[in-house]
C-alpha cells in the first residue's frame, strides 16, 4: 500500500526551504513562514560580515566554520521537475558542514582506508533522521562528502538506497516504504546531477578546490538564479 504524502510529511522534520513572494528562501513550517532573516544563526552572520568586503561573504577562509544550520536538499520547486521519489530522497537529506567531531570521527572511521580526509568546514550530506547521533554512533553510509556540487547527486542516490531505505534504523517505517514503491516506479524525462548541482547554488553552497563549502550567507548566490534553469 502506498503511504498517502500527508502521512509522510507529517514524520518529516518541519521546516522545508522555498522560495517566498520576494525571491527569498524561506522555511516553511505549518502555520509561519520564517524567512531566514528571521533566523538567528543566519542574522548573527550577517550582522558579523557587514563591515567585510564580497569576497569574505562567499569565501570563508579554509579553518572557518560559518556557524549556517544544516539545511534540507529540498526546494519547493523540486515538485515540478524531479521525480517522485527524487523529491521523497531529498526531504530526508540535509546538508551540514563538518564540525571538529565530525573530522574526527571521519578520520578514526577511515583510519586504515584509503580515504581523502575531510577539513572543517567542508560541506556534506547526510540522513536527517539520525543527524541527532553522535557520528559514531550512526548506521552505515550516513554521510557523504561530495567534491562537487553535481557529485551530490549520486552521492544522495548511494545514501537513500544503502542507509535510508536499508540499515537506518531512525528513519520511520512509513518512509521507508515509501521510498521503495517510489523507487520501483519508473520515471522519464527527469532531470539529474545537473539539476542538483544548480540547486545546491541556490543554497548558497559553492566548490573550493576538491570539497564544497557554504558561503556565509544563504542567499549569496542570489544574482545567478535567472540562470538556473
Amino acid at each position: 500500500k502506498t503511504v498517502k504524502s500527508g502521512e509522510i510529511n507529517s514524520m518529516m522534520p518541519p521546516y522545508f526551504p522555498a522560495f517566498n513572494s520576494t525571491g527569498s528562501i524561506c522555511f516553511e513550517a505549518e502555520d509561519q513562514i520564517m524567512t531566514h532573516h528571521d533566523n538567528s544563526n543566519i542574522n548573527s552572520h550577517n550582522a558579523m560580515m557587514q563591515s567585510l568586503g564580497h569576497d569574505a561573504v562567499l569565501h570563508p577562509s579554509p579553518i572557518q566554520l560559518t556557524g549556517r544550520p544544516p539545511v534540507m536538499l529540498y526546494l519547493s520547486w523540486d515538485l515540478d521537475s524531479l521525480s517522485p521519489y527524487q523529491v521523497l530522497l531529498r526531504k530526508n537529506i540535509e546538508l551540514f558542514e563538518a564540525n571538529h567531531e565530525d573530522v574526527e570521527s571521519h578520520a578514526k572511521v577511515h583510519a586504515n582506508l584509503p580515504s581523502k580526509p575531510i577539513v572543517l568546514g567542508q560541506v556534506g550530506i547526510r540522513c536527517r533522521h539520525c543527524a541527532h547521533l553522535h557520528a559514531l554512533q550512526r548506521a552505515p553510509g550516513a554521510t557523504y562528502y561530495p567534491a562537487k556540487r553535481e557529485g551530490v547527486y549520486q552521492a544522495a542516490q548511494n545514501l537513500g538506497n544503502s542507509h535510508l531505505i536499508e540499515v537506518c534504523p531512525s528513519v520511520p517505517e512509513a518512509v521507508r516504504k515509501e521510498l521503495l514503491h517510489l523507487r520501483s516506479q519508473k520515471a522519464s524525462g527527469r532531470k539529474g546531477k545537473k539539476a542538483w548541482g544548480d540547486r545546491l547554488t541556490v543554497l548558497g553552497v559553492y566548490e573550493d578546490t576538491d570539497i564544497l563549502r557554504f558561503a556565509l550567507r544563504l542567499d549569496a548566490f542570489r544574482d545567478q538564479l535567472h540562470k538556473l534553469e
